[in-house]
């Protein structure tokens, strides 16, 4: 693979920075990548190597290309830190072979460009969790707080204007918006067609979906010199997975730090800290069926799970997130009708809630949870 002809431009309200990738060993159409947001974040926004790098390095890999040029000087913090992120994956699935060789001119460390920390922000259970607990936690002067929330959207084309810009992230702006607002920070929007380097739902989710997120906020680095990735498990519950400790923090370089954060509490845990935040609990989006968060379809697995879970904080009834203000026994019945519970992780999340929901006295839901969970277990025997 070659990463050349880096740019940074501005034009018609957008700002915007990418390069052009070449594949050499696979039989792929060449990406004029790029990155975009708003004309007024341009001072921000550059076409840093490092995030290209860290963008292109696992696809480049998926799809056994030999090595990755980039033509232009990358950090060699960000070459060794590389290794551990090879190794990781390496173990995790040895039938990718070896690793592409990193083919950089002179490489070099920067002092860090930006002096403020960002965090990813989805609007889902864990981003809203980190956010919260960062500001609860963080006075505003310090380092390490939280000044602005980065909002990643897929778009395949460039937009040909701010305001075309503006409708195509408006979806989650909209959710974020008030968010931001009320923790006193600002909300920035981004857009990129990095999911087209590869457009492949089991790579994006196993093996690359933290780097492709914190390398497009890692463009912000002229502003930016921190960045917090929540995750998506804790401790207990790690498995393989494409935003894990062993490898976001290892996307890191001297200029630009990511923090893998909330590895210590439970899926459970987060949402009942989430749920004291009445402008997160009208604002939460993990609907697995809108990519751009513009609503919760209340019938998924997270949305049904969620939802629960506020019904066991008394928090659902007055709701503006979801189409429903309660949970049926019969809505918690299609997890099983639909085969929703697909891991042993998602299980732990349902039984997570059975004893909460008996304590608010609704024994039907608890109810309906074990059996559920029943009839996965005889599921399993069968097969």
């Amino acid at each position: 693979m070659r990463i050349f002809d880096l740019y940074s431009t501005t034009d018609s309200g957008v700002a915007r920075s990418g390069a052009r990738i070449e594949w050499e060993q696979c039989d792929r159409p060449p990406l004029n990548l790029f990155v975009e947001a708003e004309e007024q974040f341009k001072d921000s926004f550059w076409a840093d190597p490092n995030a290209l790098l860290a963008a292109c390095v696992l696809p480049a890999w998926e799809h056994g290309e030999k090595r990755v040029k980039i033509d232009a000087g990358i950090c060699p913090v960000l070459r060794e830190n590389l290794k551990v992120v090879f190794r990781t994956i390496s173990c995790w699935f040895p039938e990718l072979g070896p690793p592409p060789l990193i083919e950089s001119p002179a490489e070099r460390a920067r002092l860090p460009i930006g002096t403020e920390a960002a965090s990813l922000l989805s609007c889902g259970i864990d981003s809203l969790a980190t956010l919260r607990r960062n500001k609860l936690s963080l006075p505003p002067e310090h380092p390490g707080a939280i000044r602005a929330v980065i909002l990643v959207d897929l778009c395949e084309t460039p937009s040909e204007s701010g305001e075309e810009f503006r409708v195509r992230s408006g979806g989650r702006m909209a959710a974020a918006r008030p968010v931001a607002a009320d923790a006193g920070i600002e909300a920035i929007p981004i857009l990129t067609n990095l999911w087209w380097l590869i457009d492949d739902g089991n790579f994006f989710s196993e093996r690359w979906h933290g780097a492709m997120y914190l390398s497009a906020a890692c463009f912000l680095s002229r502003r930016f010199n921190q960045l917090y990735i929540a995750s998506s498990f804790n401790a207990s519950t790690l498995r393989p997975w494409g935003s894990h400790p062993l490898s976001d923090p290892y996307y890191s370089s001297a200029h630009f730090q990511i923090v893998h954060d909330g590895m210590g509490n439970s899926r459970f845990e987060k949402t009942r800290f989430v749920a004291d935040w009445p402008v997160a609990v009208d604002n939460v989006r993990v609907c697995q069926n809108d990519d751009h968060a513009t609503a919760n379809c209340g019938t998924c697995e997270k949305c049904i799970w969620t939802a629960t879970a506020f019904v066991a904080f008394g928090k659902l009834q007055h709701c503006k997130a979801f189409p429903n203000r309660d949970v049926t026994a019969e809505l918690i019945h299609t997890i099983d009708e639909y085969r929703m519970l697909t891991s042993e992780y998602v299980c732990r999340r349902y039984e997570d809630l059975i004893g909460p929901l008996r304590d608010c006295g609704r024994d039907d839901l608890a109810a309906a949870i074990e059996r559920v969970l029943q009839s996965r277990k005889r599921h399993l025997k069968r097969e």
